[in-house]
């Protein structure tokens, strides 16, 4: 395995809160954060932790001279870290990106992402319908986790060094 898969539900309702079957919810899931740092096994019972904290930079893509961008085009002034792409990228999957709900007024989808981003990335998850002429929206925020077992072997994890480096600076593409 070099993929992990976490499956989420989502519901759709009325103003009273009842189900609303048969509704299409388009999905997304855009990484707010992304971590450098490294893991070491530490702790009784042993296990995979961050050595020290780790450091928080925020998405390249995020802001474009101050206002909010998400728009996946490394524009001039977004590459923080000089790497030469916007980073953390789009490191994960929503499959589908489309669902409709069951007469229950429940749909599942899955979040996918390699092994090796985590535990170094957040991301938004966020759901849009539009019920009876109203578009909404939730979103939720998600750390990209892995398996216990992974993270309690003796053999390291996947990104027991950050794919986006160990670098205290979120300027340093290291």
């Amino acid at each position: 395995q070099t993929t992990y898969s976490k499956t989420f539900s989502v519901y759709v309702t009325d103003v009273n809160g009842v189900a609303v079957g048969n509704q299409v919810v388009t999905l997304s899931a855009i990484p707010t954060q992304y971590y450098k740092g490294t893991l070491s096994r530490t702790g009784d019972p042993a296990s995979w932790k961050y050595t020290a904290t780790p450091t928080s930079c925020v998405n390249e893509d995020a802001l474009l001279n101050g206002l909010p961008d998400l728009n996946g085009i490394l524009d001039p002034g977004q590459d923080v870290n000089g790497n030469g792409q916007l980073t953390p990228g789009n490191i994960t999957v929503v499959a589908p990106g489309t669902v409709t709900t069951d007469t229950f007024g429940r749909a599942t989808f899955n979040l996918q992402y390699g092994e090796q981003f985590s535990p170094w990335a957040t991301v938004q998850i966020t759901a849009r319908a539009s019920v009876a002429g109203t578009e909404s929206r939730q979103s939720i925020s998600y750390d990209l986790r892995g398996s216990s077992a992974d993270f309690t072997a003796v053999d390291p994890p996947a990104g027991v060094t950050s794919p986006f480096g160990s670098s205290t600076l979120c300027t340093n593409p290291n």
